[in-house]
């Protein structure tokens, strides 16, 4: 959740689970509270069985990031990196801190807070208007028109939040978090069929 880092590349396809799975411990083993550490590797678990893991790496990084970021390689490589200090909390002030936003309407609410973060930036992951794989590229159509239809629908556009309007790679991460984790409506149920058509 924060402004993605761009790149060139193609956002290499197939799924990165083994490869990303030593990185995901590093990242494990720096969360000390346990019940967030659980969350995240609830999360990691649950979007690999749904939809796949698309991230080659996931790292805890010191940079400034607001809470994480999706980042593309020259080589085509998606790097997660999320921010050390916010999850070095413990699993309520987590909770809290997306809460906020919650009702503060910058976000998409859903009932697993402290696990938004991390699927937040997995959709990422799965796809971003800039990469150039062939099926991105080939999903971008439904992709816009599922954004432009869910814009010009002003009631569904509240429950979204401030950030889905921004950008349409931040709809399509709050869309797909909102599919696994939120209440499910036309448009995420469009989004897992986005993801299952073009294999993304």
């Amino acid at each position: 959740m924060g402004k993605n880092a761009g790149g060139s590349g193609t956002g290499k396809l197939g799924d990165s689970r083994k490869k990303t799975s030593k990185s995901l411990k590093r990242f494990l083993k720096g969360i000390k509270d346990y019940a967030l550490r659980k969350d995240q590797s609830d999360a990691f678990n649950l979007y690999a069985e749904k939809f796949g893991i698309r991230a080659n790496d996931i790292k805890i990084t010191n940079n400034y990031v607001e809470y994480g970021i999706t980042g593309l390689t020259a080589d085509g490589r998606i790097i997660i990196e999320l921010n050390a200090k916010f999850f070095a909390q413990r699993k309520k002030a987590v909770e809290k801190a997306i809460i906020v936003k919650y009702r503060a309407g910058e976000s998409v609410s859903t009932k697993q807070p402290s696990k938004h973060v991390l699927t937040h930036e997995l959709a990422h992951a799965t796809w971003r208007s800039d990469y150039t794989g062939q099926r991105h590229i080939e999903a971008r159509s439904d992709i816009y028109k599922l954004f432009s239809d869910w814009k010009s629908n002003r009631s569904a556009v509240k429950y979204y939040g401030a950030l889905s309007k921004t950008h349409i790679d931040e709809f399509w991460a709050e869309v797909v978090t909102k599919a696994l984790y939120g209440t499910p409506d036309e448009y995420t149920k469009r989004a897992r069929s986005i993801i299952k058509k073009h294999r993304l």
